[in-house]
């Protein structure tokens, strides 16, 4: 039996909803607002807007402030892991630095930048601006009906 398709979601499954997502969503960092598009184009780079929605993610100067937060939080738990584990398998202090700055040089921009951008996203859509919400969906769904519209156009 064949997994039901993204493109048919399930009954109930309101993509625009306050709900938080689902593991495979939060781990390819999809837009919190319509669920369907990625946030980033490569590692490095984010979409400026939504490719699915068109929600625009950064919201001025400074936004990104509070996800600077997450960037710290998320690099020096993980250092705390590996040095952690470094020492009590025995590796001596100096290989353990070198591999902690190594690390630090690898994991903060190619893990923690989008992860932390991700999780501000989200927790600002989820949490700060949930007034906004009916504006948002009724803006999603037009721009749902007009991309369709356009499609269906499309196909002769």
């Amino acid at each position: 039996m064949n997994p039901p398709s993204r493109a048919t979601p399930s009954p109930g499954d309101d993509p625009t909803s306050l709900r938080w997502p689902r593991l495979g969503e939060a781990l390819t960092l999809r837009c919190p607002v319509c669920w369907s598009a990625p946030m980033f184009a490569s590692p490095l780079k984010m979409h400026a807007r939504c490719p699915g929605c068109g929600h625009t993610y950064d919201q001025g100067h400074g936004y990104f402030l509070g996800a600077m937060y997450f960037s710290y939080t998320v690099v020096v738990l993980l250092e705390a892991v590996l040095v952690t584990g470094l020492r009590l398998a025995g590796v001596g202090w100096a290989t353990t630095l070198a591999v902690a700055v190594a690390s630090v040089l690898l994991v903060g921009p190619l893990l923690a930048f989008p992860v932390s951008r991700w999780l501000w996203v989200t927790i600002e859509r989820r949490f700060l601006r949930e007034n906004n919400d009916d504006a948002l969906r009724a803006e999603v769904e037009r721009r749902r009906a007009a991309r369709d519209e356009a499609t269906a156009s499309e196909v002769p």
